[in-house]
């Protein structure tokens, strides 16, 4: 996607994260490195969108990076120099340490700025979404042959060195905050949309305005499930006396027979004399 001339930027192209373009600036020729094996003449331009809460389409640059685009443009030479000097400090404090370069090679001191031409290449510069004085940031961003892993960046602000690092100090926008910056509104997208190159251009229909964002209806809480009634726990049924055995009847005491009489005798009669 590509959006037409606007707020006095050339032709972007959206690459689904930010406005792209390649920008030529003669104050940087030397640090640019190769591109297919022939010196690159150009460096690529990011913009990153301005926020905008719920909009779906890019939104275009807003006019603090316009004017941060349009310094660069004009004052590509005082921004080169004022980055360039900061970069051969941390040179040569790195090269006091005993670093080394790409090749294991220990770094050589500087004989003059120029001489970073062996070291450092301009990979991207960043117009960022933070802005302070109706313009907005702007962060290069290099690899560097001292430290290949985390590269080399530097932010500014007109030509002023507002942080030096490595390469995402070109774009961390809590650094720009740091130095009173102030994040950017988005806007609804005006601009004209072109196709990729090669492409007719489908005509343009008149964007019907949005009505008013309604507040969303606040989310009633979600019915909670009545949870399963545990069954009642049943009462022990009161225990039933043991039936008492009937006790075992004693045999009744025999009453002892009642002695008879012993039977007497006869007494025995006395002869009679005759």
């Amino acid at each position: 996607m590509r959006i037409t001339e606007t707020r006095g930027l050339p032709v972007l192209s959206w690459d689904g994260f930010r406005w792209t373009c390649e920008l030529t600036l003669p104050a940087w020729k030397g640090y640019l490195g190769r591109r297919e094996d022939k010196p690159a003449t150009s460096v690529t331009v990011q913009l990153a969108p301005p926020q905008a809460p719920g909009q779906e389409s890019p939104t275009p640059p807003a006019e603090e990076q316009a004017a941060a685009f349009l310094f660069l443009e004009r004052h590509a030479a005082k921004c080169a120099q004022s980055v360039l000097a900061v970069i051969a400090k941390q040179y040569g404090e790195r090269q006091k340490r005993g670093w080394q370069d790409r090749d294991g090679k220990t770094l050589s001191p500087l004989k003059s700025v120029g001489e970073l031409t062996e070291h450092i290449e301009l990979q991207t510069i960043e117009i960022l979404n933070v802005a302070k004085k109706e313009q907005a940031y702007i962060g290069f961003g290099f690899s560097c042959s001292w430290d290949q892993e985390h590269g080399l960046g530097v932010m500014t602000h007109n030509a002023s060195v507002v942080a030096a690092g490595g390469e995402d100090h070109s774009f961390l926008e809590w650094l720009a905050e740091r130095d009173g910056g102030k994040p950017l509104a988005g806007e609804p997208s005006s601009g004209a949309v072109l196709p990729p190159a090669g492409r007719k251009a489908a005509p343009q229909q008149p964007v019907a305005k949005k009505p008013g964002a309604t507040k969303p209806a606040p989310k009633k809480p979600a019915a909670k499930k009545p949870e399963p009634k545990k069954p009642a726990a049943k009462k022990p049924e009161p225990k039933k006396p043991a039936a008492k055995k009937p006790a075992a009847k004693k045999p009744a005491a025999k009453k002892p027979a009642a002695k008879k009489p012993a039977a007497k005798k006869p007494a025995p009669q006395k002869a009679t004399r005759t």
